[in-house]
């Protein structure tokens, strides 16, 4: 039984570290294009307020991004490729 907790719990440590990988990467690559955005729910949520863009909810954790009610999938290079064609 302990052997079965260890293995769960080094998961669980594994995917909140990949999460956390994924996450910071997101922000690298987002800095360096010079984005605004507010972080949310400890980083797991980026919110695009931009004005004349349409309002973003990016989740870079899982490489999804909300808007509207269109939910999309992708990395974080090709939200900011979505992103750049938003007027």
């Amino acid at each position: 039984m302990g052997d079965m907790r260890e293995d769960f719990i080094a998961l669980n440590t594994k995917l909140k570290s990949d999460k956390a990988r994924r996450r910071n990467e997101a922000v690298d690559v987002l800095d360096e294009h010079d984005f605004e955005y507010m972080a949310v729910n400890q980083g797991t949520t980026f919110l695009f307020r931009e004005p004349g863009k349409p309002k973003v909810d990016l989740y870079p954790t899982t490489n999804k991004w909300k808007s509207g009610n269109r939910l999309y999938h992708g990395t974080i290079k090709n939200f900011i490729r979505w992103y750049m064609k938003q007027t």
